[in-house]
């Protein structure tokens, strides 16, 4: 085989683990980088607004709206419910209540 096929082969592999390597690591960064551009506030008022309503399991119902937004491919909404989540456990076990075993 002459050596510029040689080349081009290996340019071509270089490509192809490049590109799978940036997929990798989106994958791996983008919910990290929605959750930095979701407002505390936001968070925070539909924790509030989930404890109020569902005041027996707001963690669950948060689980519920998280795993809809799965299915429906929502990336952002699924980080949001997963930091609304993590707010709501994390004011249950301030309070001294055994949070949802999700």
């Amino acid at each position: 085989m002459p050596h510029w096929l040689w080349f081009s082969l290996s340019g071509l592999m270089l490509v192809a683990v490049a590109v799978f390597a940036g997929m990798i690591g989106w994958i791996i960064a983008e919910p990290w980088l929605i959750a930095r551009r979701i407002p505390p506030r936001e968070i925070e008022a539909l924790a509030d607004a989930l404890m109020r309503e569902h005041p027996d399991a707001p963690e669950a119902q948060a689980l519920l709206e998280e795993h809809a937004a799965w299915h429906r491919s929502r990336a952002h909404d699924r980080v949001l419910w997963s930091l609304v989540r993590r707010e709501i456990r994390r004011r249950q076990t301030d309070a001294g209540r055994r949070p949802h075993p999700s």
